[in-house]
């Protein structure tokens, strides 16, 4: 994982875009060797020019962030005493975009990363502090020995503590300079006051953050505002859907979106809306390498099925295929997600193909919801 790697996209940032289509996928693993792609064809639907990407999330207007100050006083009002940015940084990455705020001193430096990295159209903010997986480098003297631990607890109520995953960050020797970098994904249960602790043999970091709701963070507030505008019309009483769990992230930092979770397998969608007659672009996540297969059948129909295209990207996330799933007809379909020994099914509305549009568009007359 190589985070601060100005010449190369990070990972993270590469899980949050896997949801957004097939082609931009295969340009990014292009450009990344350690990404490989295969691809498998199933039904006999013919695929429309439609698709469901065509409808930009950008043309919901974005939700501004908080600004530091109102985070501030949001803290303060809750009794929470957060720690202020050292006004420094270790090394060469002090100045550095992606990472431009740090707590610390000489031993041990943290930092998340600024949000315009993770989404260049938001406006450049340091508050990353949100509910669910946050991405944080750690520095340390290089030589030291023995990766630094990370812990962290919930102010009040100590028996939330933080979760984490961590790995070593390859950086150019420019940037690197005389620290050792390592990556924490680090998970916030709750949003509130949290106490974050980073140790490393006698050394220690402690900084006290404010973590703000999940659903305060700007790119799942568009994306739940985005899901609200889409939908044409409320779905069918008939119709007993798996419900959609989201936005959300699912396994990865800053990958947000809509997903049905089984056990070992979840299947992801941007808005959590599905299309007939066109292409709807799917994200399958699994635990193993084995390659998934989706299909499925219409309720009213069995002889009705889908049409699904995949295309594998592994990751430091591991595996994750891009679904291309076209519907020949709208109405209640029931889905299968096998992998390897592991399967779920989901039971999903498909709307109508007149029922498609973009975000600042009226919904067309022509869009109407199942009789009765």
């Amino acid at each position: 994982m190589r985070r601060p790697d100005a010449a190369r996209i990070p990972e993270w940032v590469l899980a949050r875009l896997s949801l957004c289509g097939v082609v931009l996928l295969i340009v990014l693993a292009a450009c990344n060797s350690g990404d490989s792609t295969t691809a498998t064809l199933t039904g006999n639907v013919p695929i429309t020019q439609q698709t469901e990407e065509t409808i930009s999330p950008t043309a919901v207007s974005t939700p501004a962030l908080t600004s530091t100050a109102d985070i501030a006083a949001t803290a303060q009002a809750q009794g929470c005493h957060v720690t202020p940015y050292s006004g420094s940084g270790p090394g060469q990455l002090a100045n550095y975009p992606l990472y431009p705020d740090w707590y610390g001193g000489d031993d041990l430096w943290m930092a998340p990363p600024a949000f315009s990295s993770i989404d260049p159209t938001l406006p450049e903010t340091s508050q990353l502090w949100y509910a669910g997986e946050v991405p944080l480098l750690i520095a340390t003297p290089a030589d030291t020995s023995g990766a630094p631990q990370i812990s962290g607890q919930l102010v009040n109520n100590p028996a939330k503590t933080l979760q984490s995953a961590s790995g070593n960050v390859s950086v150019p020797p420019n940037l690197k300079g005389s620290q050792e970098l390592y990556d924490f994904d680090v998970t916030f249960s709750d949003p509130g006051c949290w106490q974050i602790t980073v140790a490393q043999g006698s050394a220690h970091l402690t900084a006290v953050v404010f973590v703000s709701p999940a659903d305060t963070r700007p790119d799942i507030a568009q994306l739940a505002a985005s899901h609200r505008v889409l939908q044409p019309y409320p779905l069918p009483a008939a119709c007993t859907v798996t419900p959609w769990d989201g936005p959300k992230d699912n396994g990865a930092p800053y990958n947000a979106g809509y997903w049905l979770q089984g056990s070992g397998i979840a299947l992801g969608s941007r808005f959590g809306i599905l299309w007939a007659e066109a292409p709807n672009t799917l994200t399958v996540q699994a635990q193993g390498a084995d390659q998934p297969t989706l299909t499925g059948q219409l309720s009213s129909e069995p002889a009705a099925s889908l049409r699904a295209s995949l295309v594998q990207a592994v990751g430091e996330f591991g595996s994750r295929w891009n679904a291309t799933v076209v519907f020949p007809t709208s109405g209640c379909w029931r889905i299968q997600v096998t992998s390897g020994g592991q399967s779920f099914s989901a039971t999903v509305y498909v709307y109508p193909a007149e029922c498609q549009r973009e975000v600042d568009t009226p919904v067309p007359a022509t869009c109407q919801p199942p009789a009765g």
